[in-house]
């Protein structure tokens, strides 16, 4: 058993479980992307079929709500758990690295290194060493750290880029930051729709995939709707004009058109469809038998009795376009003791045959709507979070690549007929140009102290 444990944590801490995640929330994206979000269920399967089973994968799956899913969530705290742990396992080794002392400056062990050079020096001992000292400070741009004289030898360490070693735990932290705005967009975000008559004012949210409403701390009124129609009748533009109202009062305007929304307290609106409900309508109801007629006025919520009968007729709902046969009302006429009885009424087909409602022939003569804007409503908290991780992410991740860790070994001990300086170096990235480097200062030494030749 805890043999089994020991490997799943390898597992987890390891680079495999982090690419593993990182797949995952690819493919995940890719489906938040080609499926349409916030869709109710009965969206899905009024597009995908009822007995779908396409659909019903992507209902229990909560694709068409990727990113507030469970399972989305649960990725993102997977590789928040694999990054912070990773961090532990390798930043004492960092540290180590950090603050490793030099104890061996031998001569030997310098021309082990792969970038190593002795150069014979006919100045005496302090000579060189001065003139060391002064042309790597010039040339590398750093001063020797560890110094360790005696009368025959003198020994340094100069360093340059300490710090890039944790430039990867900059990296790793702000891909926490990035996780955790999205985490936080995730759980406490939303969107949804909000559907406003002109002249009217609404406060609620009605999530789309979720059966709730959430209920903003400011209200929108609806104070202007216009809409522009190309010549086919396909609408060219829409534009809704609204006002946030706290306690009844006026505190903000604004003019929201598609693709340009606008944000309030966190909150941000987009305008998204339109629709239009119906005013009132003339609508005219003839007894074939008897040829009598009866002429109302209905509107919504409103029922009005047929002559002197008690049979009351109800508006009950508008479609401006009913299957491809323009507008239609839905009416129902009520009659105590008997069963409602009701019907889509064609408004621009008088003569329809389908114009009928139990006995009486129905036509209507005019109607009236108006227009309600619907809007999207999002808010992201965490959208501010991912931006900042970001920015920092990218920072960080051009330090790792283009700062990199370098080290001079210089020890300087006495020749045959000569003092003999050996110079080695190390880079923990980017080698082809520390070599570069490391012969600029080699050359700049030879020219300091006046030699011609240097033993690699």
């Amino acid at each position: 058993m805890l043999n089994f444990f020991r490997r799943l944590y390898d597992f987890i801490v390891s680079l495999r479980c982090a690419i593993l995640i990182l797949i995952l929330l690819a493919i995940s994206s890719i489906l938040g992307t080609l499926f349409p979000q916030g869709m109710p269920d009965e969206a899905v399967f009024s597009q995908y079929g009822e007995g779908s089973l396409k659909a019903k994968l992507i209902i229990f799956f909560g694709i068409n709500d990727l990113y507030h899913s469970g399972w989305f969530q649960f990725l993102l705290i997977a590789l928040a758990v694999n990054i912070i742990l990773c961090t532990i396992e390798r930043i004492p080794k960092t540290l180590k690295l950090w603050s490793h002392t030099e104890k061996d400056l031998s001569p030997a062990r310098l021309t082990k290194f792969s970038h190593s050079v002795v150069i014979k020096s006919l100045l005496n001992f302090d000579r060189t060493i001065e003139l060391v000292k002064q042309c790597v400070g010039k040339t590398f741009r750093a001063a020797p750290e560890i110094v360790i004289a005696s009368d025959d030898q003198w020994s340094c360490v100069i360093q340059k880029g300490k710090f890039s070693l944790f430039m990867v735990y900059g990296l790793h932290f702000t891909i926490l930051v990035i996780l955790f705005g999205a985490f936080l967009g995730s759980v406490l975000g939303f969107r949804g729709m909000m559907n406003i008559v002109e002249g009217a004012s609404e406060n609620l949210v009605r999530i789309a995939k979720k059966d709730r409403a959430i209920k903003l701390p400011f209200k929108v009124r609806c104070d202007d709707f216009n809409i522009e129609f190309y010549k086919d009748g396909t609408p060219k533009e829409y534009v809704s004009k609204i006002s946030i109202l706290k306690n009844n009062k006026k505190i903000a305007s604004a003019e929201i058109k598609v693709n340009h929304p606008f944000t309030f307290e966190g909150i941000t609106f987009y305008q998204a469809t339109y629709g239009s409900l119906i005013k009132e309508a003339d609508v005219t109801f003839i007894e074939p038998k008897t040829n009598k007629t009866f002429k109302l006025k209905l509107s919504p919520h409103k029922p009005q009795p047929l002559g002197n009968t008690k049979t009351m007729v109800h508006l009950l709902d508008f479609k401006e376009n009913f299957s491809g046969f323009g507008p239609a009302l839905a009416i129902a006429i009520m009659t105590p003791g008997q069963n409602p009885q009701g019907s889509w009424i064609l408004a621009k087909f008088p003569k329809f045959h389908g114009n009928k409602i139990g006995k009486f022939r129905v036509v209507v003569d005019d109607f009236k709507t108006f227009f309600y804007t619907g809007l999207q409503v999002k808010r992201d908290p965490g959208v501010w979070i991912v931006i900042f991780g970001f920015i920092g992410f990218v920072l960080f991740l051009m330090a790792t690549f283009y700062w990199n860790y370098r080290k001079l070994w210089i020890t300087i001990v006495k020749g045959n007929d000569s003092w003999d300086v050996y110079v080695a170096g190390r880079t923990n990235k980017n080698q082809l140009a520390f070599e570069r480097e490391f012969h600029r200062v080699c050359e700049e030494l030879k020219k300091a102290l006046g030699v011609s030749e240097v033993n690699s």
